[in-house]
């Protein structure tokens, strides 16, 4: 289910401008979790989809515990937990 999309603007952390990020974030449920690769931002070896993302699962119960480096995913975070 979608839970939350950008609003504001966001700069690229990875591009110079004036390129910026429109996030889109989604709630997932499965019933087949031990399909997935379940690693962290310093894994970025298991799910490097391209140059320019890295993709990872994270249990909702331990997201505050990671090291979230992006501000739009701070937010998101918070509206997480809160």
């Amino acid at each position: 289910e979608h839970f939350y999309t950008t609003e504001g603007y966001f700069p690229s952390a990875f591009h110079p401008p004036p390129k910026q990020v429109l996030s889109i974030y989604y709630k997932v449920r499965t019933e087949e979790l031990h399909k997935i690769k379940v690693g962290g931002p310093t894994n970025h070896f298991l799910l490097k989809e391209n140059e320019d993302q890295i993709l990872y699962w994270c249990y909702l119960d331990n997201l505050k515990k990671q090291n979230i480096e992006l501000p739009i995913d701070k937010i998101v975070v918070e509206m997480l937990s809160g």
